[in-house]
């Protein structure tokens, strides 16, 4: 009685039961690629891996074929086997193990089983825990910590997995894709591994599946005895010999037919392995009916597995085929007499079995392509295409059932088609086995397309109106107007145009459109005539302007012709303006006002709505074209400050009122509501800050937006790219924000910074000025330890610009410090440049690609710069520098005086107790408005003390 062979989860012995054999392999017709290159009997295991596969004999001894990474085992004697995506392993007789491939085994010993995944491997040791090595990147090559009583193992693309004795799964690695979903499972006697999925047989002959992109098993799995997986797709065997694949490939198409005695399934990633064990024949495939072209090549697989040898005998019709022997019936070159009915006998030493039978036919030849219907217009090309397989075709084109004389090819080509040739095509294809026809194919013939009907269109009494129409395919054209059906003699044009139109002339036109090869008529366009007072369109816009600039307002209007205008200016009418555009030159002050335009026609008048002409006074000017930059709000009157970010302009109005515009991609535009009461205004890279007159600051946008808790007491903000300075009333600075990159300074304020009267945000460092005229940095490596007599300081995201009290500039840090410039009294700087503000109110830029300062630019009191562009206040010309002190008062408890203030300007109190002193002591520090501003000190005694003000 023939033993069965036993499965064992964990082998660890090196004797293996000789067995019969057969390995069959798939998808089909690539068989021969994946065949065996060796005489192989006694096959006791089979692997697959990336393009090769492998197998070891009874006697232990190993080979690899077919491809990709496979690697030479001659003399390698192993107890088990294991491929992987470029490389195979050997568990050796000793307990070592041999790789090959893209891998090299480590000194390892006591192993019993291997498994290979992408670019790592892992074993299994004789005490049951794992080891591994290679590609580590994801983690699948670490064998995680707990991992013990080990009865089987199974590696993929990125993931490892180790099944225990008790039946409970280990599963790590790429944890994407759910690679890692089989992790605790119980109640499993096998694993397999694909690229980032897996498989767990359960006990109940039930399959888990999960991960990767490999999707749920066409059918219902149960009663499975064997599983597999490989890269994209997956197998299992049932207990019926039923073989179901899915996943990605040609090779999930699998045996058609069951299989019993399966010993081992072994996926390649582009094919399919079984290793079967001993029996009577077992065929792979059900032999199919085919449908041949003559001459063509057939094939029959009747491919069969069991004990070997196996004999097979072909059968047509019932009788045997001389020398028909092999498992693969083929015919070079088929021919109708090799038409019928074959089957095939596969026989052993336990048995024969024969394949149900399959019909072949043989037909002359084969359509693959036919005739399509087609529309063309007259003198247009058509061409006609039929597809056919065959040997030695012949082709005859046929219209409305009769031969064509010469139309002989494959294609038809009419190069100029006319109207009679519309009409049913066909083709009859033959060769010396016969003749089959084409279905019919109709071709339509259209004498000329209009793309372009006249359209109906509604005008007024007085109007001109044009109808047109657009022809194709194929002229020369020529074109008859008609009116209600009737020809209007004399329009033969493609357009129609009517003029002074009157209501009696309403009504539905069309045109006649000829060619050589016909005509057609457009479709009707209506014409409807209205009689109305004049209507306004398009009111005029608001506009703002400068001083001596020119602009233009403008109106649309329409109604029953002939129209008048007349321009109002503060609802006084202007002389000569009777344009529907009314152009200022040269404007001066007492242009601006409202304009309005009054439209007459024979029926009535219509008057437009207002349009305000208003002199801004913020001047834009750089790159403003980006983000409407160059777009000052029309609202932007009365301002007293502006500021510059990297492609956002903000400015403060008279009221308290910030307006901001340009770039909003992180709402640094969006004042929030709680902006009001503002006296002082900064924009960084992407964010704004607001100093409120109770000396309290708010921000927004991206970048440095968190104000420290509790700041209180700011005179002066400045913000950089990501952080921002605050400057209190006594002197001292506090910093916030993003420096810009690790290890920046930027926040560090440094204890010397005390007694400042005035700050500056470069792009990822800081700049104070101080009482005493000098200068402080820090994060930057630029200081200026000779630097006296400072009086004004600014930056950006490069460049620091100094003015100094006699009218000079510093500048360094990629500007160059400009020469011959000596009556400065405000500085800016910009990404790459300098400007000053000069005592006649004129701008002097610096630095080659600076922003270049618009011609005539003048009267400015105020100066900043951006990144890329530039904002100036206008005004009557740059502050005064010193203003008279007035309402100065003493009594028992305090001294105060009045001082009418300028905007943007440091005032505070310094007083000694007698002449004799030295220095004189500062008090805080108060931010000037523009209003009457009052000191006031609160002595601890009333002793005689002298006071005076400084103003910075």
């Amino acid at each position: 009685m023939r033993k069965s062979p036993i499965i064992i989860l964990l082998v660890v012995s090196a004797c293996v039961r000789a067995l019969g054999f057969n390995i069959a392999i798939w998808p089909g017709d690539d068989a021969s690629v994946w065949a065996p290159q060796h005489n192989l009997t006694n096959v006791a295991a089979i692997a697959g891996g990336d393009g090769f596969a492998m197998a070891m004999r009874s006697d232990g001894s190993v080979v690899a074929w077919s491809g990709n990474n496979s690697s030479d085992e001659t003399g390698v004697i192993g107890t088990q086997i294991a491929a992987g995506w470029c490389h195979d392993l050997v568990v050796k007789t000793d307990g070592t193990v041999w790789a090959g491939g893209c891998s090299s085994a480590p000194a390892i010993s006591n192993v019993v089983a291997a498994a290979g995944g992408y670019e790592h491997s892992l074993v299994l040791k004789s005490d049951g825990t794992c080891d591994s090595w290679g590609w580590m990147t994801v983690g699948s090559a670490y064998v995680p910590a707990g991992v013990s009583n080990v009865v089987a193992i199974a590696a993929g693309f990125d993931v490892s997995a180790a099944l225990m004795a008790d039946g409970t799964v280990a599963n790590w690695g790429y944890t994407g894709y759910g690679g890692t979903g089989g992790n605790g499972l119980s109640g499993i006697t096998a694993i397999a591994l694909g690229h980032s999925h897996g498989l767990a047989l359960r006990t109940n002959g039930t399959v888990a599946v999960w991960g990767g992109t490999l999707g749920a098993p066409p059918v219902t799995l149960s009663n499975v005895v064997k599983i597999g997986a490989k890269q994209q797709w997956a197998c299992v065997a049932e207990a019926d010999g039923t073989i179901i694949c899915w996943g990605t490939g040609d090779q999930i198409n699998g045996p058609s037919l069951p299989i019993t005695n399966i010993l081992q399934l072994a996926p390649m990633t582009w094919a399919g392995m079984l290793l079967v064990g001993d029996g009577p024949p077992q065929p792979l495939w059900k032999l199919s009916n085919q449908v041949a072209l003559a001459e063509s090549v057939v094939k029959f697989k009747g491919e069969a597995v069991g004990t070997e040898p196996l004999s097979y005998q072909w059968y047509f019709n019932g009788t045997n085929l001389p020398g028909a022997t092999a498992p693969t019936l083929t015919f070079t070159n088929a021919q109708p007499s090799q038409a019928g009915s074959y089957f095939v006998v596969v026989s052993n030493a336990f048995g024969v079995q024969t394949n149900a039978g399959a019909s072949l036919t043989v037909v002359p030849s084969q359509l693959t392509s036919q005739p399509t219907n087609q529309t063309t217009y007259g003198g247009d090309a058509v061409a006609m295409m039929v597809s056919a397989e065959g040997a030695g075709l012949n082709y005859q084109w046929r219209f409305s059932g009769t031969n064509l004389p010469g139309a002989t090819n494959a294609q038809l080509t009419l190069p100029v088609v006319t109207t009679n040739q519309a009409g049913d095509y066909s083709v009859v294809v033959s060769n010396s086995y016969g003749s089959i026809e084409t279905s019919n194919a109709t071709l339509s013939v259209l004498p000329i397309a209009i793309s372009v009907p006249p359209t109906s269109q509604s005008k007024y009494v007085g109007d001109t109106v044009t109808f047109s129409v657009t022809a194709v395919k194929n002229g020369p054209f020529t074109y008859q107007w008609r009116y209600f059906g009737v020809d209007i003699p004399g329009e033969t044009n493609a357009s129609l145009t009517l003029t002074g139109l009157t209501t009696n002339r309403a009504g539905w036109r069309s045109v006649v459109v000829s060619n050589p090869y016909g005509s057609v008529e457009s479709s009707g366009a209506n014409l409807n005539v209205l009689n109305s007072k004049p209507l306004i369109t398009a009111q005029p816009t608001s506009r703002g302007t400068y001083p001596g600039n020119n602009t233009t307002f403008l109106v649309a209007i329409d109604g029953s012709k002939p129209m008048t205008c007349q321009w109002y200016h503060d609802g006084v009418p202007l002389f000569g303006a009777n344009a529907t555009n009314l152009v200022l030159n040269n404007l001066v002050p007492t242009d601006a006002g409202v304009y309005s335009v009054l439209v007459s026609n024979a029926i009535g008048t219509t008057l437009s709505s207002n349009a305000s002409l208003v002199f801004l006074n913020v001047k834009t000017w750089g790159q403003t074209n980006n983000f409407n930059l160059g777009s000052v709000p029309i609202d932007l009157t009365n301002a007293v400050a502006v500021a510059v970010g990297n492609s956002h302009s903000v400015a403060l109005k008279s009221n308290g009122r910030v307006v901001a515009w340009g770039s909003n991609l992180n709402s640094q535009t969006n004042v929030p509501a709680g902006a009001t009461n503002v006296i002082a205004i900064a924009a960084g890279q992407d964010h704004t800050l607001a100093l409120r007159s109770n000396g309290t600051v708010i921000a927004w946008g991206n970048g440095g937006t968190s104000v420290p808790a509790g700041l209180s007491n700011v005179i002066a903000i400045s913000a950089g790219d990501y952080h921002n300075m605050a400057l209190k009333s006594n002197g001292t600075v506090v910093a916030w924000g993003d420096g810009g990159f690790i290890g920046s300074t930027t926040t560090n304020v440094p204890a010397g910074a005390t007694n400042v009267v005035a700050i500056a945000a470069g792009g990822t460092f800081c700049v104070a000025l101080k009482q005493n005229g000098t200068v402080l940095t820090w994060g930057t490596t630029y200081t200026f330890p000779n630097i006296t007599n400072a009086v004004a300081i600014a930056a950006n995201e490069f460049p620091i610009v100094i003015l100094k009290a006699d009218g000079r500039l510093v500048a360094t840090n990629f500007v160059n410090t400009p020469i011959g410039v000596t009556n400065a009294v405000g500085v800016a700087a910009g990404r790459y440049h300098g400007m000053a503000l000069k005592s006649d109110g004129t701008v002097t830029n610096w630095v080659s690609g600076s922003p270049v300062t618009p011609a005539g630019l003048s009267n400015v009191t105020s100066l900043v710069s951006g990144q890329y562009h530039c904002l100036a206040i206008i005004g009557s010309g740059a502050q005064a520098v010193d203003l008279p002190m007035a309402s100065a008062g003493w009594n028992a408890n305090a001294f105060s005086l009045s001082v009418p203030s300028l905007y943007g300007k440091l005032y505070w109190l310094e007083y000694k107790n007698s002449l004799e002193e030295t220095n004189w002591k500062s008090l805080p520090m108060s931010f000037g408005t523009g209003a009457i501003l009052g000191l006031t000190n609160f002595p601890a005694t009333n002793s005689q003390r002298l006071y005076r003000v400084r103003q910075w």
